[in-house]
Parts: C-alpha cells; sequence; structure tokens
C-alpha cells in the first residue's frame, strides 16, 4: 500500500512537473479555444473503444469455455480497468477476474489466462505500429534512436520471456511456487494449466487472427483519439507519426511502473513528438492532455460507475 501511494505522489508530482513547464497559462487558453466537435467525436470514439474492449474480453473467456454476454462481463471489465490504471505497473490487472468470480462465480483460475494472453498480444500490437512508424520516418530514429531501440529491446525480450515461460505448464508451476499467488488464487496448478493451454492455443488462426485484429483496432483507436486532440487545436500532424509516437511513449511509460503512466506517458509522448514536429511545446501538451482526458480519465469514470452494476 505504501509503495502505490509513493508511486502515485511521484506520477502526479511528474504530471504537474509536465504542466509548469509547458506554460499552464498557455494549456488553459489552448483548451479554452478548442474546437469541441471534435472533442465530443472522441468522447464518443472513446465510448466504442470501451465496448470493443469488453467485447475482446467476452471473446476471450468464450475460448476459454467461459460463456457469459457482454453485459455480464462488462462492469467487471470496467472496475478492473479503474484499479489497474490507479496501480504501479498496472499490476491490478487481474482485478476484473477478481470481480467476475465475486460477481459470477467464475473461478479465477479459468478466466486469469484471459487478462496475460490478452496484454501479451496487446503488446505485440503496439509493437507493430511502432515499428512501422519507425521505419516511415527517418528523422525520428535519427533524434531518439537510443530511447527507442533500448525500448523496443526491452520488449522484444519480455514478450520472449513470457511466450517461453506461459507455454509450458511445468514453467508456471514454478512461477507459482516462487510468488505467493496463493491469498488470490486458490488452485496454482489448475491456473498454470489453463495460461499454457492458451499460449499453445496462439497456434490456432481461428484464435489469433481475430484477438490481433481487434488489439490493432484498438490501438489504432486510442490514436485516432490523439489526432482528434491535436485537430481540436488547428494543430495538423501526421496521423501515421502520431500513431508510432504514441505507441513507442505507451511502451516506455508501462516501464515507469507508474499508475495508468500518468506523468511519464505525458513526458515521453511530449519529447518524441517535439523531436519531429515544429509546433509550440504548449500546443503538444494541450493536445496531449485533452487526448488523456478523453482516453484516460474518462474510462477510469466510467470505471468507478461500473461498481454500481457489479453483484
Amino acid at each position: 500500500m505504501k509503495y502505490k501511494i509513493i508511486s502515485m505522489v511521484v506520477a502526479i508530482a511528474i504530471l504537474a512537473g509536465w504542466i509548469y513547464f509547458s506554460g499552464p497559462e498557455k494549456i488553459l487558453e489552448n483548451i479554452l479555444r478548442a474546437d469541441y466537435r471534435f472533442l465530443l467525436l472522441g468522447i464518443v470514439i472513446s465510448t466504442g473503444l470501451v465496448a470493443l474492449r469488453v467485447y475482446r474480453w467476452q471473446f476471450l473467456l468464450k475460448r476459454s469455455g467461459i460463456k457469459l454476454g457482454f453485459f455480464d462481463v462488462a462492469p467487471s471489465f470496467m472496475a478492473g480497468l479503474l484499479i489497474s490504471n490507479l496501480t504501479p505497473g498496472k499490476i491490478g490487472e487481474p482485478a476484473r477476474n477478481l470481480f467476475l468470480s465475486r460477481s459470477k462465480s467464475v473461478p479465477i483460475t479459468e478466466s486469469i489466462s484471459t487478462v496475460i494472453l490478452e496484454r501479451a498480444v496487446d503488446i505485440i500490437s503496439i509493437m507493430i505500429f511502432s515499428v512501422l512508424g519507425i521505419l516511415t520516418y527517418g528523422i525520428f530514429i535519427a533524434k531518439s534512436g537510443t530511447t527507442i531501440a533500448a525500448v523496443v529491446s526491452i520488449y522484444i525480450a519480455g514478450i520472449a520471456a513470457v511466450f517461453f515461460l506461459a507455454s509450458s505448464k511445468n514453467r508456471m508451476n514454478k512461477i507459482f511456487s516462487i510468488f505467493p499467488f496463493n491469498r488470490v488464487i486458490k488452485d496454482p496448478q489448475k491456473a498454470s494449466e489453463a495460461i499454457s493451454k492458451s499460449f499453445n492455443s496462439l497456434k490456432d488462426w481461428n484464435l489469433v487472427l481475430p484477438l490481433l485484429g481487434m488489439s490493432l483496432l484498438v490501438w489504432f483507436i486510442e490514436a485516432i483519439i490523439l489526432y482528434l486532440a491535436f485537430s481540436s487545436l488547428g494543430a495538423d500532424v501526421p496521423f501515421m507519426f502520431l500513431l508510432s509516437a504514441f505507441c513507442i511513449a505507451i511502451l516506455a511509460s508501462i516501464l515507469s511502473s507508474l499508475p495508468g503512466g500518468i506523468g511519464s506517458m505525458e513526458v515521453i509522448l511530449t519529447f518524441f513528438i517535439t523531436a519531429v514536429v515544429s509546433i509550440p511545446v504548449s500546443t503538444i501538451s494541450s493536445a496531449i492532455l485533452l487526448e488523456r482526458l478523453i482516453a484516460l480519465w474518462y474510462n477510469l469514470l466510467l470505471g468507478a460507475i461500473s461498481f454500481k452494476f457489479l453483484k
């Protein structure tokens, strides 16, 4: 608990420092003059994105033999999303499994693999868009090459490690024996079997293609919201560049282990965009802040409301 509080304080301090050095007066001026038609469209898209993420989890649950309706899993997903974004490095992600267990009597051992699999494919999707941007924008590499190379290398190694461990029941059993998961997962061996089965199921194209397609669509839509935020300020920034910069910033901010990437995401994305685009830092910061309000804080609000629908 103490570490969570410290990490949140650090995140808020970084966010406050980012706003201060970007010029709070100019940011407020930019937000007040923004074309709210773009922002309202962004909110509509963000709501649809939440629905897509819920459907993706429902799809994975169904593939794991857990057949529940969209509105059966939505409250657990949204409440879990709130907890996830308020914990360092999103370690609270399995909270949705706990909520689903309590509200629909679905054992965590049967659903935990869906979250791990979803996150692994998310990272792969983000890296695909990151690499596309790197190949497209040479100047991006020239000005931020070392940082990008380090981030991408860490994730390649991480993905390889996850697939190596998760694809074997015996290796997962060793992981569960090292860490005290027994407080949440009553049957670690059953969970190990479910996780290894899920990762080995990626050999099934009937699973991997829809899952990868939905994950790519999720992050593509996230970038659209950022593009709309820039458009609301009259700033012309190439969409494909924003998509790539946004994805690389996500990868880097996750490594910061700050709750929801708060503070780190804003700073890193500002750094990448200023390396390529010649527009005022205050405008860049204003657009990023608007995107975070629509895509992060709005979702957290929905997550808080969803607790009322948990049974």
